[in-house]
């Protein structure tokens, strides 16, 4: 049975926010940040490098070129994300009103999200509710050195109105201010069943480079 989840870019996008005193992010174009990234999917695992560089400040939007880099060669797509680096669209998929899974500034604690999310060339609608909880700073290490930041945990369910299938995601996320960008990631999706995962993916930042603030 198809799974409702399943697309690595929500993964990659869904948890950015914003630590403890840093109401507001400060994206320049020119920003960029490149992550290594580890998926398995169905016993299959696969290896990749992603950057992601702002091209554009647009009414209150961000605009991000994404190059995925791997063994085969590369892809370039687009993402749009509001203010607060919730995903507006990423390629083929449109969330309504938007990802809303980050609110600046961030305060330690939970909250509940509900959200759609819409494959454009199809018109597949998919639900995506569930808790987010944000946790105190702390000290992270990355490929790209140690950075003091905070994780956020959002767990979830990824819902078909028409169907009432549903498969149950966690993702876990850092983000450091002094990168203005989340540094590591830990997701996994289980299937519609419960019994077992899906697909799972770590990403780890590699590299990054800001423009002058």
């Amino acid at each position: 049975m198809r799974l409702l989840g399943s697309c690595l870019s929500v993964f990659l996008g869904i948890l950015l926010l914003c630590g403890v005193g840093h109401a507001q992010i400060s994206p320049r174009v020119g920003d960029w940040w490149t992550h290594d990234v580890s998926s398995e999917r169905q016993g299959k695992t696969t290896t990749s490098e992603v950057t992601r560089k702002v091209v554009g400040l647009e009414e209150g939007l961000i605009i991000l070129e994404v190059t995925t880099r791997w063994s085969e060669g590369e892809r370039k797509t687009r993402e749009t994300r509001d203010m607060n680096l919730n995903i507006v669209q990423s390629g083929n998929l449109l969330y309504k009103p938007h990802l809303d899974l980050f609110r600046m500034p961030l305060a330690i604690g939970k909250r509940a999200y509900a959200i759609e999310r819409v494959q454009i060339d199809s018109g597949r609608v998919v639900k995506m509710t569930g808790e987010v909880s944000v946790m105190p700073v702390e000290k992270i290490q990355t490929g790209a050195g140690e950075f003091d930041g905070q994780e956020v945990v959002a767990d979830g369910r990824f819902i078909d109105p028409k169907t009432g299938d549903s498969s149950r995601y966690q993702t876990r996320a850092w983000f450091a201010p002094a990168v203005d960008f989340w540094v590591k990631q830990e997701f996994f999706e289980r299937n519609i069943q419960d019994t077992a995962d899906f697909s799972r993916t770590e990403v780890q930042l590699k590299a990054f480079t800001l423009q002058p603030r």
